[in-house]
């Protein structure tokens, strides 16, 4: 019996291993050869591996065994996509509540006085958002959802950032004395 490694051929079919496709061996030897490698075989060979080590067993193609979930996907997948969109709604419920009860307030107290000046804020806020959108079509990966998703939340961020900024620049050049409490 041949050790497992990456120059074992996995073959789906009758005598696998809970749908691994890894043949089972049917004798004490065998069973030890496979756990043990067979280190002639692999070092002499054009290309030797390591008989020892299992490599790639869980990327095997999908299609076949226990790598098949819903719809044709993998399970991953599906747990990844369900369990991020679970997070998400997590997530907006947790703000919408903090926000509802005031929680922000109940735990830090009332805000301190600052300079209002919403021209200001959000001219600067929209401004750095387009800019910050505009390259997005030219960045690696924009195809990819996930990289995407967290451009998009730098984006917004640095926008508030930039808007903040802009704010307390005006502010402290007007009127340096309003700030002083």
């Amino acid at each position: 019996m041949a050790p497992i490694s990456r120059r074992t051929a996995l073959t789906a079919g009758a005598g696998t291993l809970a749908g691994l496709s890894l043949p089972l061996p049917r004798t004490a030897p065998d069973l030890k050869a496979l756990l043990t490698g067979d280190s002639t075989g692999a070092a002499t060979s054009a290309n030797p591996v390591n008989p020892r080590v299992v490599t790639h067993v869980t990327s095997m193609q999908a299609g076949h065994g226990w790598a098949v979930g819903l719809l044709g996907y993998s399970w991953w997948h599906l747990a990844q996509g369900v369990s991020s969109a679970v997070g998400g709604l997590i997530a907006v419920w947790c703000f919408w509540w903090i926000g509802r009860t005031r929680s922000l307030r109940h735990w830090h107290g009332p805000p301190p006085p600052v300079a209002v000046r919403p021209w200001a804020f959000w001219g600067a806020a929209a401004v750095v958002l387009a800019l910050c959108l505009a390259w997005l079509p030219f960045l690696p990966y924009r195809l990819s959802a996930h990289v995407t998703g967290v451009r998009l939340m730098w984006s917004v961020g640095l926008s508030l950032l930039a808007g903040a900024a802009v704010v307390h620049q005006v502010s402290t050049r007007r009127a340096p004395e309003s700030h002083a409490r």
